[in-house]
Protein backbone atom coordinates (compact mmCIF):
# COMPACT_ATOMS: atom_id res chain seq x y z
CA UNK A 1 0.00 0.00 0.00
CA UNK A 2 1.21 3.81 -0.74
CA UNK A 3 0.26 6.64 1.66
CA UNK A 4 0.85 6.61 5.52
CA UNK A 5 -1.83 9.20 7.73
CA UNK A 6 -5.24 7.72 8.75
CA UNK A 7 -6.26 5.58 6.26
CA UNK A 8 -2.86 3.89 5.33
CA UNK A 9 -2.16 2.42 8.87
CA UNK A 10 -5.95 1.48 9.23
CA UNK A 11 -5.28 -0.08 6.06
CA UNK A 12 -2.13 -1.60 6.87
CA UNK A 13 -2.87 -2.55 10.69
CA UNK A 14 -6.69 -4.55 9.63
CA UNK A 15 -4.74 -6.38 6.45
CA UNK A 16 -1.58 -7.44 8.72
CA UNK A 17 -3.65 -8.75 11.74
CA UNK A 18 -5.56 -10.63 9.06
CA UNK A 19 -2.82 -11.99 6.98
CA UNK A 20 0.68 -11.91 8.18
CA UNK A 21 -0.30 -14.75 10.37
CA UNK A 22 -0.88 -16.92 7.57
CA UNK A 23 1.70 -16.27 6.05
CA UNK A 24 0.73 -13.06 4.03
CA UNK A 25 3.27 -9.81 3.41
CA UNK A 26 1.93 -6.31 4.04
CA UNK A 27 4.38 -3.32 2.94
CA UNK A 28 3.73 0.33 3.36
CA UNK A 29 5.35 2.78 1.57
CA UNK A 30 4.96 6.18 3.08
CA UNK A 31 6.89 9.78 1.62
CA UNK A 32 7.97 11.10 4.35
CA UNK A 33 8.46 14.68 2.45
CA UNK A 34 4.73 14.33 1.89
CA UNK A 35 2.47 15.73 5.11
CA UNK A 36 -0.78 13.93 5.96
CA UNK A 37 -3.99 15.86 5.66
CA UNK A 38 -4.81 15.56 9.23
CA UNK A 39 -8.68 15.49 8.67
CA UNK A 40 -10.77 13.05 10.39
CA UNK A 41 -10.56 14.29 14.36
CA UNK A 42 -13.74 13.05 15.06
CA UNK A 43 -15.27 9.42 15.12
CA UNK A 44 -18.96 7.72 14.90
CA UNK A 45 -20.10 4.99 17.01
CA UNK A 46 -19.03 2.18 14.62
CA UNK A 47 -15.09 2.88 15.35
CA UNK A 48 -15.72 1.74 18.97
CA UNK A 49 -16.48 -2.02 17.24
CA UNK A 50 -13.46 -1.08 14.87
CA UNK A 51 -11.00 -0.56 18.17
CA UNK A 52 -12.47 -3.99 19.93
CA UNK A 53 -12.04 -5.87 16.75
CA UNK A 54 -8.47 -5.10 16.60
CA UNK A 55 -8.31 -5.74 19.95
CA UNK A 56 -6.80 -2.06 20.89
CA UNK A 57 -6.58 -1.10 24.62
CA UNK A 58 -9.40 1.82 23.95
CA UNK A 59 -7.21 3.35 27.65
CA UNK A 60 -3.85 3.45 25.66
CA UNK A 61 -5.56 4.64 22.39
CA UNK A 62 -6.81 7.89 24.32
CA UNK A 63 -3.99 8.68 26.13
CA UNK A 64 -1.78 8.31 23.15
CA UNK A 65 -4.27 10.10 20.83
CA UNK A 66 -5.52 12.65 22.96
CA UNK A 67 -8.95 11.28 22.65
CA UNK A 68 -11.98 12.78 24.61
CA UNK A 69 -15.34 10.94 24.21
CA UNK A 70 -18.23 12.64 21.29
CA UNK A 71 -21.49 11.60 22.39
CA UNK A 72 -23.65 14.14 19.76
CA UNK A 73 -22.94 17.09 17.75
CA UNK A 74 -24.57 19.97 18.44
CA UNK A 75 -25.71 22.35 15.44
CA UNK A 76 -25.96 26.16 16.12
CA UNK A 77 -27.92 28.72 13.59
CA UNK A 78 -28.49 26.08 10.85
CA UNK A 79 -32.34 26.40 11.02
CA UNK A 80 -32.16 30.07 11.59
CA UNK A 81 -29.75 32.14 13.84
CA UNK A 82 -30.35 31.48 17.53
CA UNK A 83 -31.65 28.06 16.51
CA UNK A 84 -30.37 24.48 18.45
CA UNK A 85 -30.70 21.54 17.78
CA UNK A 86 -28.87 17.54 18.65
CA UNK A 87 -27.48 14.83 16.87
CA UNK A 88 -26.97 12.09 19.63
CA UNK A 89 -25.76 8.86 19.25
CA UNK A 90 -27.79 6.24 21.49
CA UNK A 91 -31.29 5.21 21.14
CA UNK A 92 -32.85 8.63 22.19
CA UNK A 93 -35.47 7.13 23.88
CA UNK A 94 -35.74 3.54 23.11
CA UNK A 95 -39.35 2.57 22.23
CA UNK A 96 -42.89 2.54 23.54
CA UNK A 97 -45.72 -0.69 22.65
CA UNK A 98 -42.75 -1.57 19.96
CA UNK A 99 -42.83 2.10 18.51
CA UNK A 100 -40.02 4.59 18.66
CA UNK A 101 -40.41 7.32 21.06
CA UNK A 102 -40.46 9.52 18.21
CA UNK A 103 -44.56 8.72 17.73
CA UNK A 104 -45.27 9.04 20.53
CA UNK A 105 -43.24 12.38 21.35
CA UNK A 106 -44.95 14.17 17.96
CA UNK A 107 -48.54 12.83 18.62
CA UNK A 108 -48.02 14.40 22.59
CA UNK A 109 -46.27 17.77 20.69
CA UNK A 110 -49.32 17.73 18.28
CA UNK A 111 -52.35 17.20 21.21
CA UNK A 112 -50.87 20.60 22.75
CA UNK A 113 -49.45 18.39 25.64
CA UNK A 114 -45.41 18.04 25.19
CA UNK A 115 -42.65 21.57 24.77
CA UNK A 116 -39.88 19.62 25.00
CA UNK A 117 -37.59 18.43 22.01
CA UNK A 118 -37.56 14.74 20.72
CA UNK A 119 -33.95 14.94 21.86
CA UNK A 120 -34.49 15.70 25.45
CA UNK A 121 -35.39 11.70 25.62
CA UNK A 122 -31.63 10.92 24.84
CA UNK A 123 -29.82 9.87 27.83
CA UNK A 124 -26.31 11.39 25.79
CA UNK A 125 -28.09 14.82 25.41
CA UNK A 126 -28.41 14.69 29.09
CA UNK A 127 -24.97 13.76 29.52
CA UNK A 128 -23.36 16.58 27.20
CA UNK A 129 -25.91 19.17 28.99
CA UNK A 130 -24.67 18.26 32.40
CA UNK A 131 -21.39 18.49 30.78
CA UNK A 132 -20.81 14.52 31.70
CA UNK A 133 -18.66 11.72 31.14
CA UNK A 134 -20.43 8.44 29.59
CA UNK A 135 -18.88 6.30 32.42
CA UNK A 136 -17.67 6.13 36.04
CA UNK A 137 -13.88 6.59 36.38
CA UNK A 138 -12.99 3.53 37.21
CA UNK A 139 -15.66 1.36 35.29
CA UNK A 140 -17.91 0.71 32.39
CA UNK A 141 -21.45 1.96 31.74
CA UNK A 142 -24.19 0.81 29.70
CA UNK A 143 -23.39 3.51 27.65
CA UNK A 144 -19.72 2.47 27.08
CA UNK A 145 -21.04 -1.41 27.06
CA UNK A 146 -23.58 -0.87 24.19
CA UNK A 147 -20.63 1.68 22.42
CA UNK A 148 -23.01 4.33 21.74
CA UNK A 149 -20.39 6.75 21.30
CA UNK A 150 -17.48 7.82 19.46
CA UNK A 151 -14.25 9.97 20.36
CA UNK A 152 -12.75 13.18 19.46
CA UNK A 153 -8.76 12.51 18.35
CA UNK A 154 -5.89 13.61 17.21
CA UNK A 155 -5.56 12.52 13.72
CA UNK A 156 -1.82 12.77 13.73
CA UNK A 157 -1.23 10.55 16.92
CA UNK A 158 -3.82 8.57 15.73
CA UNK A 159 -1.64 7.50 12.91
CA UNK A 160 1.20 7.23 14.93
CA UNK A 161 -0.78 4.74 17.22
CA UNK A 162 -1.68 2.68 14.48
CA UNK A 163 1.68 2.60 13.07
CA UNK A 164 2.96 1.14 16.22
CA UNK A 165 0.85 -2.25 16.14
CA UNK A 166 0.47 -2.39 12.46
CA UNK A 167 4.84 -2.38 12.37
CA UNK A 168 4.26 -4.59 15.62
CA UNK A 169 1.89 -7.17 14.15
CA UNK A 170 4.39 -8.16 10.90
CA UNK A 171 3.41 -4.85 8.06
CA UNK A 172 7.28 -3.07 7.10
CA UNK A 173 7.09 0.58 6.60
CA UNK A 174 9.40 1.44 3.80
CA UNK A 175 9.93 5.39 4.08
CA UNK A 176 10.41 7.00 0.70
CA UNK A 177 9.03 7.99 -2.55
CA UNK A 178 7.08 6.30 -5.36
CA UNK A 179 9.16 7.60 -8.70
CA UNK A 180 7.04 5.40 -10.98
CA UNK A 181 3.99 3.06 -11.00
CA UNK A 182 4.14 0.87 -13.80
CA UNK A 183 1.29 -0.60 -15.70
CA UNK A 184 1.10 -4.03 -17.28
CA UNK A 185 -0.38 -4.62 -20.86
CA UNK A 186 -3.36 -5.07 -19.38
CA UNK A 187 -3.80 -1.84 -17.29
CA UNK A 188 -3.13 -3.37 -14.09
CA UNK A 189 -0.38 -2.18 -11.70
CA UNK A 190 2.51 -4.45 -12.12
CA UNK A 191 5.13 -2.71 -9.92
CA UNK A 192 6.24 0.15 -8.05
CA UNK A 193 9.28 1.97 -8.48
CA UNK A 194 10.83 3.38 -5.40
CA UNK A 195 13.51 5.43 -4.37
CA UNK A 196 14.00 3.61 -1.24
CA UNK A 197 13.36 -0.10 -2.03
CA UNK A 198 14.02 -0.11 -5.45
CA UNK A 199 11.08 -2.00 -7.30
CA UNK A 200 8.27 -3.59 -5.37
CA UNK A 201 5.51 -5.96 -6.72
CA UNK A 202 2.44 -6.87 -5.08
CA UNK A 203 -0.59 -9.19 -5.61
CA UNK A 204 -3.35 -6.12 -4.57
CA UNK A 205 -2.24 -2.42 -4.27
CA UNK A 206 -3.89 0.02 -1.60
CA UNK A 207 -3.94 3.35 -2.99
CA UNK A 208 -3.80 5.40 0.89
CA UNK A 209 -1.83 8.73 -0.41
CA UNK A 210 -5.07 11.13 -0.21
CA UNK A 211 -6.32 13.69 -2.31
CA UNK A 212 -3.33 12.92 -4.69
CA UNK A 213 -4.78 9.50 -5.53
CA UNK A 214 -1.82 8.55 -6.81
CA UNK A 215 -2.57 5.07 -8.00
CA UNK A 216 -6.46 5.01 -8.73
CA UNK A 217 -6.72 8.98 -10.20
CA UNK A 218 -3.02 9.21 -11.59
CA UNK A 219 -2.25 6.22 -12.94
CA UNK A 220 -4.93 4.44 -13.76
CA UNK A 221 -6.95 7.31 -14.32
CA UNK A 222 -10.58 6.53 -12.86
CA UNK A 223 -13.00 9.37 -13.73
CA UNK A 224 -14.29 11.33 -10.97
CA UNK A 225 -17.72 12.10 -9.82
CA UNK A 226 -18.01 15.91 -8.98
CA UNK A 227 -20.63 16.36 -6.05
CA UNK A 228 -20.12 20.02 -5.78
CA UNK A 229 -23.65 20.79 -7.36
CA UNK A 230 -25.32 19.50 -4.16
CA UNK A 231 -22.59 19.98 -1.59
CA UNK A 232 -20.71 23.32 -2.30
CA UNK A 233 -18.08 23.56 0.65
CA UNK A 234 -14.62 23.29 -1.17
CA UNK A 235 -12.35 24.98 1.54
CA UNK A 236 -11.59 24.52 5.26
CA UNK A 237 -9.30 26.89 7.47
CA UNK A 238 -7.92 25.33 10.17
CA UNK A 239 -6.34 26.46 13.45
CA UNK A 240 -5.96 25.29 17.03
CA UNK A 241 -6.25 26.56 20.55
CA UNK A 242 -6.16 25.84 24.45
CA UNK A 243 -7.81 22.69 25.44
CA UNK A 244 -10.93 23.53 26.69
CA UNK A 245 -11.76 23.51 30.82
CA UNK A 246 -15.10 22.95 30.33
CA UNK A 247 -14.47 19.85 28.37
CA UNK A 248 -17.47 19.50 26.22
CA UNK A 249 -18.31 15.58 25.25
CA UNK A 250 -19.76 16.67 22.34
CA UNK A 251 -18.57 18.35 18.70
CA UNK A 252 -20.10 21.67 17.54
CA UNK A 253 -21.06 22.63 14.41
CA UNK A 254 -21.87 26.29 13.76
CA UNK A 255 -23.24 27.97 10.53
CA UNK A 256 -21.67 30.47 9.37
CA UNK A 257 -21.90 33.25 6.39
CA UNK A 258 -20.77 30.47 3.80
CA UNK A 259 -20.54 27.51 5.46
CA UNK A 260 -20.26 26.35 9.29
CA UNK A 261 -17.24 26.23 11.66
CA UNK A 262 -16.49 23.04 14.06
CA UNK A 263 -14.90 22.93 17.49
CA UNK A 264 -13.45 20.02 18.57
CA UNK A 265 -12.39 18.96 22.08
CA UNK A 266 -9.06 17.11 22.66
CA UNK A 267 -7.30 16.45 25.99
CA UNK A 268 -4.46 18.69 25.17
CA UNK A 269 -5.74 21.27 22.55
CA UNK A 270 -9.18 22.30 21.17
CA UNK A 271 -9.76 21.79 17.10
CA UNK A 272 -11.69 24.47 15.66
CA UNK A 273 -12.12 25.61 11.73
CA UNK A 274 -14.64 26.84 8.82
CA UNK A 275 -15.27 24.64 6.09
CA UNK A 276 -16.66 26.99 3.20
CA UNK A 277 -17.74 27.62 -0.45
CA UNK A 278 -15.35 29.22 -2.49
CA UNK A 279 -17.94 30.11 -4.68
CA UNK A 280 -19.50 32.39 -2.10
CA UNK A 281 -16.69 33.75 -0.16
CA UNK A 282 -12.81 34.51 -0.59
CA UNK A 283 -10.45 33.74 1.96
CA UNK A 284 -10.22 36.93 3.40
CA UNK A 285 -13.71 37.42 4.21
CA UNK A 286 -13.43 33.48 5.53
CA UNK A 287 -10.76 34.84 7.69
CA UNK A 288 -12.80 37.20 8.50
CA UNK A 289 -15.68 35.15 9.50
CA UNK A 290 -13.86 32.67 11.08
CA UNK A 291 -11.99 35.10 13.45
CA UNK A 292 -15.12 36.76 14.20
CA UNK A 293 -16.30 33.28 15.49
CA UNK A 294 -13.22 33.27 17.32
CA UNK A 295 -13.81 36.30 19.16
CA UNK A 296 -10.43 37.23 17.37
CA UNK A 297 -8.72 39.83 14.86
CA UNK A 298 -8.02 38.07 11.85
CA UNK A 299 -4.73 39.32 11.85
CA UNK A 300 -3.86 37.43 15.07
CA UNK A 301 -4.58 33.89 13.05
CA UNK A 302 -2.55 32.07 11.06
CA UNK A 303 -4.65 29.16 9.54
CA UNK A 304 -3.41 25.97 7.84
CA UNK A 305 -5.65 26.44 4.63
CA UNK A 306 -7.37 22.73 3.28
CA UNK A 307 -8.62 23.02 -0.67
CA UNK A 308 -10.61 20.00 -1.91
CA UNK A 309 -13.08 18.77 -4.07
CA UNK A 310 -16.73 17.18 -2.96
CA UNK A 311 -16.59 14.10 -4.58
CA UNK A 312 -15.51 10.39 -5.49
CA UNK A 313 -14.09 8.09 -8.08
CA UNK A 314 -16.29 6.19 -9.86
CA UNK A 315 -14.94 3.28 -8.88
CA UNK A 316 -12.84 2.56 -5.91
CA UNK A 317 -11.23 -0.44 -6.70
CA UNK A 318 -10.21 -1.10 -10.52
CA UNK A 319 -8.07 -3.79 -11.33
CA UNK A 320 -5.34 -4.95 -8.54
CA UNK A 321 -5.96 -1.67 -7.23
CA UNK A 322 -8.00 -0.67 -4.60
CA UNK A 323 -8.37 3.03 -3.04
CA UNK A 324 -8.88 3.73 0.46
CA UNK A 325 -9.60 6.92 2.37
CA UNK A 326 -9.28 10.94 0.49
CA UNK A 327 -7.76 8.70 -2.79
CA UNK A 328 -11.39 7.39 -3.26
CA UNK A 329 -13.01 10.14 -2.69
CA UNK A 330 -14.19 13.35 0.24
CA UNK A 331 -17.54 14.24 1.29
CA UNK A 332 -17.19 17.36 3.83
CA UNK A 333 -16.57 16.05 7.50
CA UNK A 334 -19.94 17.98 8.92
CA UNK A 335 -21.05 14.54 10.13
CA UNK A 336 -17.25 12.90 11.12
CA UNK A 337 -17.62 10.32 8.22
CA UNK A 338 -14.03 10.19 6.59
CA UNK A 339 -13.12 7.69 9.06
CA UNK A 340 -15.62 5.64 8.98
CA UNK A 341 -15.62 5.14 5.17
CA UNK A 342 -11.91 4.32 5.74
CA UNK A 343 -13.60 1.61 8.42
CA UNK A 344 -15.99 0.52 5.94
CA UNK A 345 -13.47 0.24 2.97
CA UNK A 346 -11.62 -2.36 4.81
CA UNK A 347 -14.29 -4.29 6.28
CA UNK A 348 -15.86 -4.86 2.50
CA UNK A 349 -12.01 -5.19 0.98
CA UNK A 350 -12.02 -8.46 4.01
CA UNK A 351 -15.25 -9.32 3.09
CA UNK A 352 -14.66 -9.39 -0.87
CA UNK A 353 -10.59 -9.99 -0.35
CA UNK A 354 -9.60 -11.53 -3.60
CA UNK A 355 -6.92 -14.60 -4.42
CA UNK A 356 -4.33 -14.03 -7.38
CA UNK A 357 -6.91 -14.68 -9.60
CA UNK A 358 -8.69 -11.52 -8.69
CA UNK A 359 -12.07 -12.30 -10.20
CA UNK A 360 -13.58 -8.99 -11.16
CA UNK A 361 -17.31 -10.21 -9.28
CA UNK A 362 -15.42 -9.08 -5.90
CA UNK A 363 -14.67 -5.93 -7.54
CA UNK A 364 -18.04 -5.36 -8.72
CA UNK A 365 -19.43 -6.04 -5.14
CA UNK A 366 -16.89 -3.74 -3.36
CA UNK A 367 -17.70 -1.13 -5.12
CA UNK A 368 -21.63 -1.92 -5.47
CA UNK A 369 -20.96 -1.80 -1.90
CA UNK A 370 -19.20 1.51 -1.22
CA UNK A 371 -21.44 3.85 -3.41
CA UNK A 372 -23.94 2.66 -0.95
CA UNK A 373 -21.94 3.84 1.91
CA UNK A 374 -20.91 7.12 -0.31
CA UNK A 375 -24.49 8.00 -1.18
CA UNK A 376 -25.79 7.35 2.52
CA UNK A 377 -23.39 10.39 3.58
CA UNK A 378 -24.08 12.64 1.28
CA UNK A 379 -27.90 12.36 1.05
CA UNK A 380 -27.54 12.73 5.02
CA UNK A 381 -25.77 15.65 5.13
CA UNK A 382 -27.11 17.31 2.24
CA UNK A 383 -30.50 17.60 4.59
CA UNK A 384 -28.41 19.59 6.73
CA UNK A 385 -28.43 22.18 4.09
CA UNK A 386 -31.65 21.83 2.18
CA UNK A 387 -33.68 21.97 5.09
CA UNK A 388 -32.59 25.08 6.10
CA UNK A 389 -34.57 28.11 6.74
CA UNK A 390 -31.92 30.80 6.53
CA UNK A 391 -31.99 33.39 3.86
CA UNK A 392 -29.24 36.23 5.46
CA UNK A 393 -27.21 35.24 2.64
CA UNK A 394 -26.51 34.23 -1.02
CA UNK A 395 -25.10 30.95 0.49
CA UNK A 396 -27.86 30.17 2.77
CA UNK A 397 -30.49 31.06 -0.27
CA UNK A 398 -28.65 28.61 -2.19
CA UNK A 399 -28.78 25.89 0.35
CA UNK A 400 -32.65 26.22 0.97
CA UNK A 401 -33.17 25.63 -2.80
CA UNK A 402 -31.89 22.19 -2.64
CA UNK A 403 -33.82 19.04 -3.24
CA UNK A 404 -33.47 15.90 -1.59
CA UNK A 405 -31.02 13.16 -3.26
CA UNK A 406 -30.89 9.48 -3.82
CA UNK A 407 -32.53 7.15 -1.35
CA UNK A 408 -33.27 10.35 0.92
CA UNK A 409 -35.80 11.69 -1.34
CA UNK A 410 -37.81 8.46 -1.12
CA UNK A 411 -36.89 8.56 2.54
CA UNK A 412 -38.55 12.17 3.06
CA UNK A 413 -41.57 11.37 1.32
CA UNK A 414 -42.41 8.66 3.37
CA UNK A 415 -41.45 10.48 6.41
CA UNK A 416 -43.57 13.11 5.69
CA UNK A 417 -46.58 11.73 5.00
CA UNK A 418 -46.59 9.03 8.16
CA UNK A 419 -43.50 9.49 10.09
CA UNK A 420 -41.96 6.20 8.99
CA UNK A 421 -38.09 6.22 8.06
CA UNK A 422 -36.64 2.69 7.54
CA UNK A 423 -33.13 3.01 6.16
CA UNK A 424 -31.14 0.25 4.57
CA UNK A 425 -30.67 -2.39 6.42
CA UNK A 426 -26.58 -1.96 7.73
CA UNK A 427 -26.46 1.96 7.22
CA UNK A 428 -24.62 4.41 9.22
CA UNK A 429 -27.53 6.60 10.67
CA UNK A 430 -30.38 4.57 12.03
CA UNK A 431 -33.93 5.71 12.06
CA UNK A 432 -32.82 7.76 15.33
CA UNK A 433 -30.48 9.91 13.30
CA UNK A 434 -32.92 10.72 11.14
CA UNK A 435 -35.48 11.82 13.47
CA UNK A 436 -33.34 14.09 15.37
CA UNK A 437 -31.99 15.95 12.29
CA UNK A 438 -35.59 16.35 10.69
CA UNK A 439 -37.29 17.49 13.87
CA UNK A 440 -34.07 19.68 14.90
CA UNK A 441 -34.72 21.48 11.67
CA UNK A 442 -38.29 21.64 12.00
CA UNK A 443 -39.42 19.26 9.59
CA UNK A 444 -42.58 17.23 11.49
CA UNK A 445 -44.44 14.73 9.52
CA UNK A 446 -48.06 15.70 8.48
CA UNK A 447 -49.38 13.24 10.69
CA UNK A 448 -48.31 10.26 13.83
CA UNK A 449 -48.29 7.07 12.66
CA UNK A 450 -51.49 5.47 12.89
CA UNK A 451 -50.11 2.05 15.30
CA UNK A 452 -49.36 5.12 17.96
CA UNK A 453 -53.04 5.50 18.55
CA UNK A 454 -53.49 1.72 20.16
CA UNK A 455 -51.32 3.52 23.16
CA UNK A 456 -53.53 5.72 24.95
CA UNK A 457 -51.91 9.45 25.05
CA UNK A 458 -51.64 9.58 28.40
CA UNK A 459 -49.88 6.75 29.44
CA UNK A 460 -47.21 7.26 26.57
CA UNK A 461 -46.39 10.65 28.09
CA UNK A 462 -46.26 9.36 31.46
CA UNK A 463 -43.41 6.79 29.85
CA UNK A 464 -41.96 9.69 28.15
CA UNK A 465 -41.79 11.58 31.35
CA UNK A 466 -40.41 8.96 32.93
CA UNK A 467 -37.81 8.24 30.33
CA UNK A 468 -36.50 11.97 31.06
CA UNK A 469 -36.47 11.47 34.38
CA UNK A 470 -34.41 8.67 34.44
CA UNK A 471 -32.04 10.05 32.09
CA UNK A 472 -31.56 13.20 34.81
CA UNK A 473 -30.87 10.02 37.43
CA UNK A 474 -28.53 8.37 35.65
CA UNK A 475 -26.56 11.38 34.80
CA UNK A 476 -26.38 13.02 38.11
CA UNK A 477 -23.69 10.59 39.47
CA UNK A 478 -21.51 10.49 36.74
CA UNK A 479 -18.43 12.39 36.58
CA UNK A 480 -17.88 15.22 34.41
CA UNK A 481 -15.86 14.83 30.97
CA UNK A 482 -13.18 17.32 32.37
CA UNK A 483 -12.89 14.91 35.44
CA UNK A 484 -12.63 11.75 33.64
CA UNK A 485 -9.91 13.47 30.96
CA UNK A 486 -7.82 14.21 34.13
CA UNK A 487 -7.94 11.02 35.51
CA UNK A 488 -7.18 9.01 32.17
CA UNK A 489 -4.75 11.32 30.57
CA UNK A 490 -2.93 12.56 33.65
CA UNK A 491 -3.62 10.41 36.50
Amino acid sequence: MVGGGTAGWMSALVLASAMVPGGGRVVLVEDPEIPTVGVGEATVPPFVAFLRSLGLDEGAFMRECGATYKLAIRFDDWLAPGHRFWHPFGSCGGSIDGLQVFHFWLKGLRAGKLACDYTDHSLQVAMCDGLRSPRPLEAASDTTRRGDYAYHLDAAAFASHLREHAVARGARHVRGRVREVVLDAGGRIARLETDAAGALEADLYLDCTGFRSLLLGDALGEPWVDESALLPCDRALVVSEPPDPSAPPYTRATALDAGWAWQIPLAHRTGRGYVYSSAFSDGDAALRSLANHLGAGPEGLSPRELRFRVGRRERAWVGNCVAVGLASGFYEPLESTAIHVVQKSLEHLLRYFPDTALDPVLARRFNDRMRGVWDEVRDFVVLHYGLTRREDTAFWRACGSMQPTGSAAELLAQYDATGLVEPAAGMLFPDTSWFALLAGMDRLPASHLPQADLTGLDAALEILEGIRARNADAVRPLPTHGDLLRHLHEG
